[in-house]
């Protein structure tokens, strides 16, 4: 109801509700409390392996404590006086999924009524959303680790951002002269991504450079649809735009690639969930780092040198997530590491879900596929869709320069990485999103 208020409120009124939203929001969430949540966790960038782990098992403790004493579901699971002494012994718990958590809601939360708390939910695909209880403290500690990775790289909370996210902020059914909203409360410069096309990118760029935005953030493919669009206007900017991070979905090969060449600059790529149970970030020097003080994770060997994330929340007093599978991918090799100073495992990427593969005849995975399309800056947008059959289809969003020899080298680059396939290119006017406003790069029917 009040979406539906909002979304019919003339465009002025929205622009005072959004601040209205904004300035509780920050209130809520950047208070006296996070400034000490804040300074606690860029200590803890440096701290070693050790510390790290006895940090993270005296809460895990205290959370496991108190999940047995106020959790219908735990009190059942958790043996009398069980104290945690090494993260191996989690193996002797069963792994959660969100269908789980979603189906035993009630009897998984934890009855603490005098912890204060917010409605976190995830997106999901449609159907498969998540709503929990999450206490301020937990919001708080996600949002520390958030700033923390982000000031690393010279992004501070003073600085206004451009934010491309999967909101819908003003009506679809209508068009604009100002596709956003300036949200001073929040510092945001908040993009209508569904009014982004090749008639309106120009006021997109006009915004950024009127507002002087040196940062955007938002989803891989947005932005990088958004990059495709300047290319092919050959549109610029007055100032450059010194930052460019994304979130909420994997960033492709060809994603970076169409970026850096509008906007001169590698994107900050960042790994985070609404649960609380894992977060990966990438440093300075380029590398993907497991965020070890945020949580427990485990990466669990799935495929190759693919490992399923696995992880155990360690601040949320409202639900304990106990070993929960993201269904999340990462590749990853042991003997990785980085000289940035901070421990945390790296991972070389993140690879999405299990069924964002396709799958051959004979069961092989395969994965990476974003490479056949990274010299290719013609094309805005790319979908790979795998029918139960096997058969595949390539459907692509092209450029107003898209030519005849753009899909001969498309063609070659297919059957170079896909040689025993059936496949076909399919030409469409835009790749459909999810209900989320995001983009799944893969779609197999293969089970």
């Amino acid at each position: 109801m009040v979406e539906k208020i909002y979304l019919q409120s003339p465009y002025l009124f929205k622009l005072f509700l959004i601040n209205i939203k904004g300035f509780f929001i920050n209130k809520r969430r950047y208070n006296k409390a996070f400034r000490s949540i804040y300074v606690k966790s860029k200590e803890r960038l440096k701290w070693d392996e050790e510390k790290i782990n006895d940090f993270k098992l005296k809460l895990l403790n205290r959370r496991l404590v108190e999940a047995k004493n106020n959790s219908v579901y735990y009190s059942e699971l958790i043996p009398e006086n069980f104290r945690i002494k090494s993260f191996d012994q989690l193996s002797n718990f069963p792994i959660q999924t969100k269908v789980f958590i979603k189906e035993n809601l009630n009897a998984v939360i934890s009855d603490t009524r005098s912890v204060p708390y917010i409605t976190s939910n995830t997106s999901g695909t449609t159907g498969s959303g998540l709503v929990f209880p999450e206490s301020l403290r937990s919001e708080k500690e996600k949002w520390a680790i958030w700033w923390r990775y982000r000031e690393l790289h010279g992004i501070t909370q003073k600085e206004w951002c451009g934010y491309f996210g999967g909101k819908v902020i003003l009506p679809t059914n209508k068009s604009y002269k100002k596709p956003f909203l300036k949200v001073h409360t929040t510092k945001q410069l908040m993009f209508s991504m569904y009014h982004l096309n090749h008639n309106t990118v120009d006021s997109y760029v006009k915004s950024i450079n009127e507002n002087s935005i040196r940062w955007l953030h938002g989803y891989p493919s947005t932005l990088s649809y958004f990059a495709a669009l300047i290319i092919e206007k050959k549109l610029a900017f007055k100032h450059k735009v010194q930052w460019i991070t994304t979130g909420a979905e994997n960033l492709l090969l060809s994603q970076k690639k169409l970026i850096k060449k509008a906007f001169g600059i590698n994107p900050i790529e960042h790994y985070g969930l609404s649960e609380p149970v894992a977060n990966i970030f990438q440093c300075i020097k380029g590398h993907l780092h497991v965020d070890e003080d945020y949580s427990h994770v485990e990466l669990i060997h799935s495929f190759e040198n693919y490992y399923k994330i696995v992880g155990t929340s360690i601040f949320n007093e409202c639900l304990q997530f106990l070993r929960y599978d993201t269904n999340d991918l990462v590749e990853f090799y042991e003997q990785d590491k980085c000289d940035c100073g901070y421990h945390g495992r790296v991972v070389r990427n993140i690879e999405g879900r299990r069924e964002d593969f396709l799958t051959l005849k004979n069961g092989t995975k395969i994965g990476r596929l974003d490479h056949i399309f990274k010299d290719l800056v013609n094309i805005k947008e790319a979908q790979i869709y795998q029918h139960s059959n096997y058969n595949i289809d390539f459907r692509i969003v092209k450029s107003e320069n898209f030519s005849e020899q753009d899909k001969i080298e498309l063609n070659s680059k297919i059957t170079k990485f896909l040689p025993t396939a059936n496949f076909k290119i399919v030409f469409k006017n835009k790749i459909e999103r999810t209900s989320a406003g995001k983009v799944k790069f893969v779609i197999s029917e293969i089970k």
